[in-house]
């Protein structure tokens, strides 16, 4: 069973000004084909439409990306975002893992930002990592962190990304964000494969 949300519930639960998420959601999702219809009518969002205004909403105000930079953020990762089982439409899919290795605990994204080339496009490139163990001890009074982790390659279109360095970098813990989303809204975090326990990944 699908389930739909409506903007208020959602931006209260997420602790969000409804003037904003209002705001996001007509920024970064398609027109609403049932918003013209009727008078007074309220937008329902499905759980992926959700996320994806309130990933975009952090890339806004967290992150600090304007709003067409955000725009081309989320379209270069959102194949990878279906992949890794964060869309819910995916969760019967492979959570994207190689079956010959061990799951990831949570994902990271590393965005980087490159020079502007001719155009107005903003050009970005992207470390994707997957941690596989992390463990921290202290050794002589300093805290020593040790984390293993498993790098993904070029997305689609990345690959011709520029070869000169980046001017700056931006982390973001993509798994963390989605717990939190789905905490807040007190959702099955099975919904999500990139969620389920590594013992019932596919």
């Amino acid at each position: 069973m699908i389930r739909y949300f409506l903007g208020r519930d959602l931006a209260h639960r997420l602790q969000i000004p409804l003037a904003r998420w209002k705001r996001w959601a007509r920024e970064f999702l398609p027109p609403d084909p049932l918003g013209g219809l009727q008078s007074g009518y309220a937008r329902h969002y499905s759980i992926d439409q959700a996320f994806t205004v309130y990933l975009s909403g952090h890339l806004v105000s967290r992150s600090r990306y304007s709003i067409p930079e955000s725009r081309q953020i989320l379209s270069d990762l959102e194949h990878w975002l279906d992949e890794q089982g964060y869309r819910t439409g995916a969760a019967e899919k492979t959570a994207g893992e190689n079956r010959d290795a061990a799951p990831a605990i949570e994902h990271l994204v590393i965005i980087e930002r490159y020079p502007p080339g001719c155009g107005n496009r903003p050009v970005f490139g992207y470390d994707i990592r997957g941690v596989l163990a992390h463990r921290q001890w202290t050794r002589q009074g300093r805290l020593i962190v040790e984390e293993r982790y498993r790098g993904y390659g070029p997305l689609p279109d990345q690959s011709h990304r520029p070869h000169y360095q980046a001017l700056e970098q931006h982390l973001i813990w993509i798994t963390r964000i989605l717990k939190h989303f789905v905490g807040c809204l007190d959702l099955d975090a099975h919904l999500f494969a990139a969620l389920r326990p590594e013992s019932e990944r596919p």
